[in-house]
């Protein structure tokens, strides 16, 4: 079973996911944990089209496919002057001052170096031989978009 985490590309892109943070609350129950695991649709397609055509003996259990990085949650929409909105309201929270260690949006660190989980998905693409090809870049295009 291959089970793909974060599925992006074309109308799917993460800059637009701002809109599940409906609330103040729904985004505070996101920093604590703001790791994102992503794969391109291109790359997915990829991924089962390997294990569709191999002709091994497979390991029995579940796949967990990701493009092998980490990404911030909060640095993909922060963008939303909404997110900025609900996070100067989360700001004067302690906790969220002690969780975030700001006190100002501004001052927010963001990137993968801020983010502490991580899927580790390098064991699938080792046994089918393939490596992802399409990583996400915030605020640049779909790089399999053809169309662009």
């Amino acid at each position: 079973m291959v089970i793909l985490v974060g599925l992006w590309g074309g109308a799917r892109q993460p800059e637009s996911w701002a809109r599940f943070y409906t609330s103040p609350e729904r985004l505070r129950s996101r920093l604590n944990d703001r790791s994102l695991h992503l794969i391109h649709g291109a790359d997915s397609a990829r991924a089962i089209y390997a294990v569709a055509m191999c002709t091994a003996e497979l390991p029995a259990g579940r796949w967990l496919v990701s493009d092998e990085r980490v990404y911030d949650t909060l640095q993909n929409i922060i963008g939303d002057p909404r997110i900025r909105r609900f996070l100067v309201e989360l700001l004067q929270e302690a906790e969220v001052q002690e969780l975030l260690g700001v006190e100002c949006v501004d001052d927010i660190r963001l990137g993968a170096s801020e983010v502490t989980k991580r899927i580790d998905s390098s064991h699938f693409w080792r046994q089918f031989g393939i490596q992802p090809l399409y990583p996400f870049v915030c605020g640049q295009p779909d790089p399999a978009d053809r169309t662009a």
